[in-house]
């Protein structure tokens, strides 16, 4: 993980896992759920909740977080996740 500060941060929580939301698919998201993920951390990422200023990259992205690990599920599977 890059950000150190962050990473010691989880750390010293105790936080497994991850729920990500955002607004650059292609970017900000993308690089934090490939980081979280290769770092062994449960991520999901909530699809409904994430946008792309190219929204025909969407399923092309949401295919790529599933890839590499993370879960991909909309707000409400989500939600049902959590209270399982």
């Amino acid at each position: 993980m890059k950000n150190k500060a962050f990473a010691g941060f989880i750390e010293e929580n105790g936080i497994e896992e991850f729920y990500i939301t955002g607004a650059d698919a292609t970017g900000c998201v993308k690089s934090t759920s490939y980081n979280l993920a290769k770092a062994g951390y449960k991520v999901c990422l909530i699809s409904d909740c994430v946008t792309s200023y190219d929204l025909k990259k969407l399923d092309e992205m949401f295919a790529y977080y599933a890839d590499k690990g993370c879960e991909v599920l909309i707000l409400e599977e989500c939600m049902m996740e959590k209270e399982a």
